[in-house]
C-alpha cells in the first residue's frame, strides 16, 4: 500500500468512494482501488448475487415431477424450472399441455 494512503480519512473521500468505505471500510475501499483502480466495477443487485444459491436449491428438490411444485414455490415458470434442472442434466415430465394448464391457473 502506498505511504500516501497512510494520511487518508473517510472524509476525505467524496461520492462512491465515501459511500463504499462507509460500507466497507477504508482499508478494504483502498486494497480494492489498488487492485482495480481505474477500472469499472459492476456490482450486481442482491437479488441477482443469490440466484445460484436458488438455482441449487430447486436441483435439490427436483423430483422429475414437481416442477409446477417448484414453479409455485419460487414463483417462476414451468420454462424457467425446466431450464435450471436441463442444466444439471435431469429432466422433466411435464408436457406442453401441462405448461398451458400452469399458465392459465396463475391468470386466476
Amino acid at each position: 500500500m502506498n505511504e500516501a494512503n497512510h494520511h487518508i480519512k473517510i472524509d476525505d473521500l467524496t461520492g462512491d468512494a465515501r459511500q463504499i468505505a462507509e460500507i466497507i471500510g477504508l482499508p478494504a475501499l483502498l486494497a480494492l482501488a489498488e487492485q482495480m483502480g481505474g477500472g469499472y466495477i459492476y456490482l450486481p443487485r442482491p437479488d441477482h448475487l443469490s440466484l445460484p444459491a436458488r438455482d441449487r436449491g430447486i436441483n435439490a428438490e427436483f423430483t422429475g415431477r414437481n416442477i409446477r411444485e417448484l414453479a409455485n414455490k419460487h414463483n417462476l415458470t414451468l420454462r424457467r424450472i425446466r431450464q435450471i434442472t436441463r442444466r444439471t442434466g435431469r429432466s422433466s415430465t411435464v408436457t406442453a399441455d401441462d405448461e398451458s394448464l400452469y399458465k392459465q391457473q396463475k391468470m386466476f
